[in-house]
């Protein structure tokens, strides 16, 4: 009995080592296709040998996995880090409990497709839960083995997810069927369906994966969009400890004067002269947040005015993202010399005829935190910002902040509400601006925000809790919906999305932004939270599975690194070092076609999700009879 604990000791631990190499090492996403297995037999031989409180093996199992790969969650917080672990690993034991139970009443194959559909189904239901920790999707694998996994333009990660599970079921099948004899008495028609099945299971998705990654062509449906990426390295232990705001600022524009100064724009007194002409008339979106925009700018939208071609750019190579050039070494690298290009596509130069290009500057999620909702004025970064680009038409600005709506109300307007001294209530969000010279500020609030340090989960609840605690939680809001932004300038307009931070990692999710009309896609973000750890480099590669199932380019901002240009294929270019500041320059390509996945959603979650209930409700109804029917017999005797 001994020995054989110490052998289901040793499976629950090759699986948490095989199915945490993909999450740690490079172009290892193949390990994910055999990582269950050593699970699958754990509970076989547990099964066959009777052994009492399996739970123990698949629970540590599971605690093991997420350990390994997710530690680095407690260097932000020591407790958070510790519950993500124990109840992410508490739900997957759950499943695994679940098809325990099934084999008692499914037989055959059936309780292993159960398994399969339940867990996708669960990891589906876990994107839109209200305490969400997706990072552990199966899918999410081969985030960093882009070349295998194409096809997730039609399926999302969830096909990741089948596929895994199809690949693990399927060697584990050919395993009991050579230990318990079946093989032997397989006629021919059988060995060579088992043998179809698995080269088709194992080779068809590397396969097609590999026609669509050769035959794939960047699209490019108008002039590029110029983007600078700032890095300002800001450590954010020490925000504000050692940092005004003022200093913060000053960090970034000085990067920004650098590489951008106001005498490479000499029709700037015109530009600004138009634009202080504009009548500022306010819109209200959808969400119900204002953004104040020229007059000008919305009548340029409406008539639809489009770019007349790519004549006088530079070419932007196969991967469709044009970058400056080697990266400069040291802690203050800048890498924005600007490729060789004709005039006409120089800062302030005009094309054809037509005003300038627009540009866009990024700057890191939570750069600032002094923004006021609809009185953007009151702000010193907002006032700086656009300071600068007054006198820089066509280029515009989008940054993170931790913005702030105040109400005045003689009662709490939500839950979420705190109360400030002068007795106004104010409401925090983690928050994008987009701003340019004119004063013209669109803004976005986060809508997938982290548990416990952003967000108060439930806030009926637990806001009352976090009261009593003393206000130890986050209660930021977020918007209903997701909403675009628009990089404008006299003569094109680019319409675009912004996810910050965490929200890159939700997929089907990400598709709203595309659905909005983002021809392309920017990542703003502040990874130093967790250090020098995998958590920073897993939270980059789920970006080039978000480009790939929708086939937007990505500029991304991170505030210590990594920050780089993401192609339509996933492809990571001029990445900037860990924990340097950097400035990285390049053209990032438009696509307003629309791939199958951004079109139908996941469907590969939705049908797992129907079938997952059908059996569910099987085993529901089985339990049930069973239990009338041990009742039955107990009355008759």
């Amino acid at each position: 009995m001994k020995r054989q604990k110490i052998l289901l000791w040793a499976l629950a631990l090759l699986f948490a080592v095989l199915m945490s190499i993909p999450f740690l090492v490079p172009h290892c996403g193949f390990f994910a296709l055999f990582g269950f297995v050593p699970l699958l037999c754990m509970e076989r031989i547990a099964s066959i040998t009777g052994v009492k409180r399996v739970w123990v093996w698949h629970y540590s199992a599971f605690v093991l996995w997420n350990a390994f790969t997710t530690f680095w969650v407690c260097n932000a917080t020591v407790g958070g880090g510790i519950f993500a672990v124990l109840a992410n690993a508490l739900q997957m034991s759950l499943i695994f409990g679940v098809f325990r139970l099934s084999k008692r009443h499914f037989k055959g194959v059936l309780p292993y497709m159960f398994l399969m559909v339940m867990w996708i189904a669960w990891e589906r239901a876990y994107f839109d839960a209200d305490i969400s920790w997706p990072w552990l999707v199966l899918g999410n694998s081969f985030a960093r083995s882009i070349g295998s996994i194409q096809w997730y333009e039609y399926t999302g990660t969830l096909g990741g997810s089948l596929w895994i599970w199809a690949a693990n079921l399927t060697v584990f099948g050919l395993m009991v069927a050579l230990s318990d004899g079946s093989l032997a008495r397989w006629n021919v028609k059988a060995r060579i369906a088992a043998a179809v099945w698995t080269v088709l299971v194992f080779a068809g998705p590397f396969v097609w994966s590999s026609v669509i990654w050769n035959s794939y062509e960047e699209k490019n449906s108008g002039e590029p969009l110029e983007v600078y990426v700032f890095q300002p390295n800001i450590d954010p232990y020490n925000k504000f400890q050692a940092l005004t705001q003022q200093q913060q600022n000053s960090i970034i524009l000085d990067q920004m004067d650098r590489v951008l100064p106001a005498e490479d724009f000499p029709d700037a007194a015109v530009s600004v002269e138009e634009d202080t002409g504009a009548s500022g008339v306010a819109a209200t979106g959808a969400s119900g947040v204002a953004a104040t925009e020229p007059s000008g700018v919305a009548a340029m939208r409406a008539s639809g005015i489009a770019a007349t071609g790519a004549s006088g750019i530079a070419a932007a190579g196969p991967s469709g993202i044009a970058a400056a050039g080697p990266a400069e070494s040291g802690k203050d690298a800048v890498r924005p010399e600007l490729p060789a290009t004709s005039d006409a596509r120089k800062p302030g130069k005009a094309d054809g005829g037509q005003d300038c290009h627009p540009i866009l500057l990024l700057a890191p999620e939570t750069f600032t935190n002094d923004v006021i909702v609809g009185d953007w004025s009151t702000g010193v970064t907002w006032r700086r910002f656009v300071s600068f680009l007054k006198d820089r038409p066509g280029v515009n600005m989008l940054f993170g902040a931790s913005s702030y709506s105040v109400f005045k109300s003689p009662e709490r307007p939500s839950y979420t509400a705190r109360q400030m001294r002068d007795g106004r209530w104010m409401e925090s969000h983690n928050s994008a601006l987009m701003v340019d010279g004119s004063g013209r500020t669109e803004i976005f609030h986060k809508n997938k925000l982290v548990v416990a340090v952003e967000k108060t989960p439930y806030p009926a609840v637990f806001c009352k809790v976090d009261d009593w605690l003393g206000g130890v939680m986050g209660r930021c809001v977020g918007q209903d919906t997701v909403s675009v932004m628009h990089c404008v300038s006299p003569s094109d307009t680019v319409t675009l999305g912004c996810a910050i931070c965490y929200e890159s990692v939700y997929g089907e999710y990400y598709t709203d932004y595309v659905r909005k009309g983002a021809e392309l896609m920017t990542i703003i973000t502040n990874d130093a939270w967790w250090g020098n750890t995998p958590g920073y480099r897993q939270h980059l590669s789920y970006a080039s599975l978000r480009a790939i199932e929708t086939r937007r380019s990505i500029a991304r901002c991170a505030n210590t690194g990594i920050s780089c240009f993401i192609d339509q294929r996933g492809g990571i270019h001029d990445p900037s070092p860990w924990w340097q500041k950097d400035v990285l320059h390049g053209y990032v390509s438009r696509n307003d076609e629309i791939t199958f996945f951004v079109a139908h959603g996941d469907l590969t979650g939705r049908i797992c999700s129907f079938v997952f209930a059908l059996l569910a409700l099987a085993l529901l109804v089985n339990l049930l009879t069973i239990g009338k029917h041990r009742e039955h017999t107990v009355c008759r005797k």
